[in-house]
């Protein structure tokens, strides 16, 4: 017989209710995360009361959780039980639950993920603990096998939770909405709305290095800007006069230990102004979707919309990319990340810009001034017929930004 055990509790001295469940069933063991079974309605009711749906990392999940006063643990430390069924369980041990109250005192309601989790907690902890120390509650199982109650109607079950924790839910939405303005990127360009031609193809070797950077992640388990080397190949083909369509694969990190990492793929199109490089006013638009690592951004698949206007007053190039990022997650998760460039062209061949790169953060939360992103960079192009060379140095004014970055393009066309 399989004889498994619980994992320790997520916890901490803001807790003020512990949801127990009876045992980790065999895919949370695997992951080695609380409710990991894909068909678990779990995270999605956590996701819908504060704001740690399943589409974030888990380790963002926990912290919302944990910024809420919510705690998770197990009614069972130990038990015997072939599969994942709690029918199953035998041969059962609790869980220390005084050492546990007697050092998180704040925790006053006690949360039951369905009946097992309630009746082994009555079997095993009750007996241990002063009468009336808590308030026991006992709500719908969120487990697949009863998946026969609707998840609204789940929700609003366990929505009795808030009232307990009334104190703690303006500390989860500060939590919850309070995302990193900036972020790793693996594309440091100002787009100008020029275009291949028609049948052209060329290929773009995006290299940024940070020798002076963030100390921290943007988010658990992403990507420590500090000496970190990263950048995609971007291929591109001209289809017709006005349309361009590209690729970025792979997106890759060097981090500061020398470890690399696959961090994302992209996927191109851009409408431009035909013979942009030829007008005095012109604009464009380009729109990519990305599918990302974990470590690269806290979700999945992620989009931008880029406008591009510019004017050129003889040789002098004033160019604006008002760039919108989107993580799906709804209107007020758009980032508002937008980038100028003011260049002066001595001759066809060779320019100079400096460029400022910026992060304002959510439309439903912009940042602070000092948690902004803003970078300036010295820029020196070379623009052959076939080879091409972007290359700068970037300075950062806020907390939220790089102190000195690299960056250089190499291009080749086709």
């Amino acid at each position: 017989m399989t004889r498994v055990e619980s994992f320790p509790p997520i916890v901490s001295d803001n807790s003020k209710v512990l949801i127990l469940g009876s045992m980790p069933g065999e895919a949370s063991l695997k992951a080695g995360q609380y409710y990991a079974h894909p068909r678990n309605a779990f995270w999605p009711i956590m996701g819908a009361l504060f704001g740690a749906a399943p589409s974030l990392p888990y380790e963002i999940r926990v912290a919302r959780l944990q910024a809420a006063g919510v705690a998770l643990w197990d009614s069972l430390k130990a038990c015997v039980r072939p599969g994942s069924l709690d029918t199953s369980i035998t041969e059962e041990v609790g869980n220390d639950f005084p050492a546990l109250f007697a050092s998180y005192p704040r925790i006053a309601h006690v949360y039951f993920n369905g009946s097992k989790a309630e009746a082994a907690f009555r079997r095993h902890a009750l007996p241990l603990l002063p009468n009336g120390s808590h308030v026991l509650t006992r709500l719908p199982s969120t487990s697949p096998a009863h998946a026969a109650m609707p998840l609204d109607a789940k929700v609003r079950a366990w929505s009795v939770m808030l009232k307990a924790l009334a104190p703690c839910l303006a500390l989860a939405c500060v939590c919850a909405i309070a995302q990193p303005a900036c972020g790793q990127t693996d594309e440091i360009q100002v787009y100008t709305g020029e275009i291949n031609e028609p049948g052209q193809f060329s290929v773009t070797l995006h290299n940024n290095y940070t020798p002076d950077g963030r100390k921290e992640p943007d988010f658990p388990g992403g990507v420590v800007p500090d000496h970190a080397w990263n950048g995609v190949p971007e291929y591109a083909y001209g289809v017709n006069e006005w349309w361009e369509l590209g690729a970025y694969l792979p997106v890759y990190t060097l981090a500061r230990d020398g470890r690399p990492e696959l961090d994302s793929v992209k996927l191109r199109t851009l409408f431009a102004m035909p013979h942009a490089n030829e007008r005095s006013f012109f604009y464009a638009v380009n729109f990519e979707l990305s599918y990302n690592a974990r470590h690269w951004e806290p979700t999945r698949f992620s989009a931008e919309m880029r406008p591009i206007v510019g004017v050129r007053f003889g040789p002098v190039d004033l160019i604006a990319n008002p760039i919108v990022d989107f993580s799906f997650e709804g209107l007020g998760s758009l980032d508002i990340a937008p980038a100028e460039r003011i260049a002066y062209n001595f001759s066809e061949l060779w320019a100079v810009a400096v460029e400022h790169y910026a992060d304002y953060g959510q439309a439903r939360h912009l940042e602070g001034a000092n948690g902004q992103l803003h970078e300036l960079f010295g820029v020196v192009d070379y623009n052959g017929d076939r080879v091409q060379v972007e290359f700068g140095l970037g300075h950062g004014f806020t907390a939220a930004s790089d102190d000195l970055v690299i960056k250089l393009m190499l291009t080749r066309v086709f």
